[in-house]
């Protein structure tokens, strides 16, 4: 029987829909299947045994991601400004701002329908 090859990732990637965190350990971490996951999250549940059992193990949770928090009412910065960098409604537009938006929980794979690439790391 081969060894299962895990692929994981340590931030949130299109496809990486299942998880487990272990706040002791390597944190919170994503995987391409359940398999995977399940996998590495009993891994990480047997490093708690040392002479016993440490009561840290019951902070092992796993789960699949539905849902992801993305960019919803996007409005670009408009090219005119005033003297106080306010546009014609009168809202103000910081120097360093390409455009203003709200955050929502959408479903897994929702795209903000605008030309705004996100900001990866910011």
């Amino acid at each position: 029987m081969s060894e299962l090859k895990i692929e994981k990732s340590y931030n949130p990637k299109i496809g990486f829909d299942f998880f487990y965190s272990d706040p002791d350990g390597d944190g919170f971490v994503y995987f391409k299947s359940e398999q995977e996951r399940d996998k590495a999250a009993n891994d990480a549940i047997s490093d708690y045994l040392q002479d016993g059992w440490a009561n840290e193990v019951e902070n092992v949770i796993v789960g699949k991601i539905t849902g992801v928090t993305a960019k919803v009412d996007v409005t670009i910065r408009p090219t005119q400004l005033d003297e106080d960098n306010c546009d014609e409604e009168g809202v103000y537009w910081d120097p360093d701002w390409d455009y203003t938006c709200n955050y929502e929980i959408k479903p897994v794979g929702f795209v903000c329908p605008t030309d705004i690439p996100p900001k990866v790391g910011v």
